[in-house]
């Protein structure tokens, strides 16, 4: 899924200096308000003084897959990574929620989330995303004024 493009800072810049963006939504690997997994975002703030992007938490679940299939070899090897990757009862927990694929090598049961701009003052450039579950920043829990 390429979310990156407009899941950026760049679009929150722009909507800034747009008189509406009501109607504008995102498709989205993962968002802090809405993780499948709790502990990651809570864990992540702590660490980093802040909320990490969706990258990291794509990021943190590639390396939760691959720390699963070695720990289930005895001798790691290329071929036993992609088998043990690949077997039907693999999986692995991740920021996303649980990690398995389906034998073409895509994720299974991995739903995009939608969200959109809201205002909020204490953001960079006065917006940010929030899922569209949350009408407003406040609704979202977030301290924007």
């Amino acid at each position: 899924m390429g979310t990156g493009g407009l899941y950026s800072q760049k679009t929150l810049e722009a909507a800034s200096k747009l008189p509406s963006f009501d109607k504008f939504a995102v498709a989205v690997s993962w968002h802090h308000l809405n993780s499948p997994n709790p502990k990651f975002p809570a864990d992540t703030r702590k660490l980093w003084v802040g909320n990490v992007s969706h990258r990291t938490a794509l990021t943190y679940d590639a390396a939760q897959t691959l720390i699963q299939a070695i720990e289930k070899q005895q001798q790691p090897t290329r071929e036993g990574m992609q088998k043990t990757i690949a077997d039907r009862n693999f999986s692995a927990n991740g920021a996303t929620g649980t990690i398995q694929f389906e034998t073409t090598g895509d994720r299974k049961n991995f739903q995009p989330k939608l969200v959109h701009i809201v205002k909020c003052a204490k953001e960079q450039f006065g917006v940010t995303f929030v899922p569209i579950k949350f009408p407003t920043a406040a609704a979202a829990g977030l301290q924007c004024e």
